[in-house]
């Protein structure tokens, strides 16, 4: 089956808080819906617009949660801590940790709970589930004052690592499948994922770390693991658990907008015919979908948009994890739009995820584009600024983007007469379900929204 079509069924009911895969999915949306109800990090998009009531009545969470969502962040990270050295005692299963946090988020609206929930979501044996957990901590947990001088892990604390660095990466058996480079530097394309063993070692170190009841022990704890998890996920053979993955880098400063032309460009005449064009999001110039010849490409050009650009000299950015390469990724598109499509500009730019991004820069440093398309795209201020210089966006997206959810990120415009939206029928476990063509066919997508 097609990775990027696999669904899953929401469910609703206390019991379904069980780790089996026939939850998984359900879990994995409730695990993202933890970062986005944690306290805001300094150095994160705020996450506003993130969650809505709605979204947690849909997975059986407590809607109560978001009216205690608000108090001091400092606050928030000691009774956090309090509620999970309260419930996990060393030695006792994950699982139970598990039911008791989640038993306090709904009957109670516990957010204090959260911390306890994240940890045990991380250390869950399902592979989708954990990741996701993973994600959800490193954009909601901040980083200890004093970052760890090891390299290459995300904030621990030196003394705690040093007094148990032995056991981490030479006598501890647990960590066996971790993806450390061999004696050439190189580390496993894949790696085959353990989920007993991953739970073992959850377990070992959230009890060493309840020895000491120390709150930023206990944070740097959770980080460190989840960071551990991330970096096992990047080398996964699951596509879908490498895309959950790569919800912990989203969640990054996105920068100021500069304003967009006072006025938006009138629309092509009649007889003009614009090239249009596909923007790949991060890490998405890996795939062929937005490429001649890709998939999705084709799909548009074979009747949606027969002048897609397929001459030769496509525009592609970095994709990497970094508002600097967006920007320099941005400036790029202006000077391709202006080469490709001279005085008259672009017809239809489709982006996906933060190739919307690279879209919204360009046109707001003066770019000629008549429609913007829109693909589960993460919403900043550029997406806003750049409204009302084009004549029309059409923002497709998952009724809930797990992706987008853990990673914190704003998913909604703001309402505008020339934005249609667009909500696809299915849950899809992948944030690349709004680029497949399967996706837009049998849901007619583009008749739906006027393409």
């Amino acid at each position: 089956m097609d990775e990027e079509l696999a669904a899953f069924t929401v469910h609703q009911g206390p019991e379904t808080i069980a780790p089996t895969t026939e939850y998984e999915g359900t879990n994995a949306s409730r695990f993202a819906l933890m970062a986005p109800l944690g306290p805001v990090r300094e150095d994160s998009q705020a996450s506003d617009g993130v969650v809505a009531t709605e979204h947690l009545v849909q997975f059986g969470l407590n809607p109560e949660l978001m009216r205690t969502r608000d108090f001091v962040a400092g606050e928030r990270a000691g009774q956090e801590a309090e509620f999970f050295f309260e419930s996990y005692r060393p030695g006792m299963e994950l699982t139970e940790l598990r039911y008791t946090a989640f038993n306090a988020l709904n009957t109670e609206a516990r957010l204090d709970a959260r911390l306890a929930f994240l940890a045990a979501g991380l250390g869950s044996a399902l592979e989708r589930e954990s990741v996701t957990a993973a994600s959800a901590v490193l954009t909601s947990v901040p980083p200890p004052e004093a970052p760890s001088p090891a390299a290459g892990w995300r904030g621990w604390p030196y003394r705690f690592l040093t007094r148990h660095i032995d056991s981490l990466r030479f006598t501890d058996p647990l960590l066996e499948f971790v993806p450390f480079p061999d004696e050439d530097g190189e580390a496993a394309a894949t790696v085959p994922w353990d989920g007993e063993a991953w739970q073992r070692y959850c377990s070992y170190w959230l009890g060493e770390v309840g020895k000491d009841a120390d709150p930023a022990s206990l944070s740097a704890a959770v980080r460190f693991l989840a960071q551990v998890r991330v970096e096992i996920a990047e080398r996964s053979a699951d596509p879908i658990v490498r895309e959950l993955a790569f919800a912990s880098y989203l969640n990054l400063p996105g920068g100021a907008a500069p304003s967009p032309p006072s006025a938006a460009p009138a629309a092509p005449a009649g007889e003009a015919i614009l090239v249009s064009t596909m923007v790949h999001g991060t890490w998405g110039w890996k795939g062929a979908w937005w490429y001649p010849g890709g998939d999705f490409h084709r799909y548009v050009a074979s009747g949606i948009r027969p002048a897609l650009y397929a001459g030769g000299q496509e525009f592609s950015w970095s994709g990497a994890y970094s508002t600097n390469q967006r920007a320099i990724g941005g400036n790029r598109f202006a000077r391709w739009v202006q080469a490709v499509g001279g005085a008259d500009g672009l017809g239809t730019v489709f982006g996906h995820s933060y190739g919307g991004e690279i879209i919204a820069r360009a046109v707001n440093a003066g770019s000629t584009i008549d429609e913007v398309v829109f693909l589960s795209a993460p919403v900043h201020a550029h997406h806003r600024r750049m409204l009302s210089a084009v004549r029309r966006v059409v923002d497709v997206r998952l009724p809930f983007d797990i992706v987008l959810t853990a990673a914190r990120a704003s998913q909604k415009l703001p309402p505008a007469g020339n934005v249609v939206e667009y909500v696809v029928k299915q849950n899809f476990w992948s944030h690349g379900a709004t680029h497949n063509p399967e996706v837009w066919a049998s849901e007619g997508i583009a008749t739906a929204v006027g393409l």
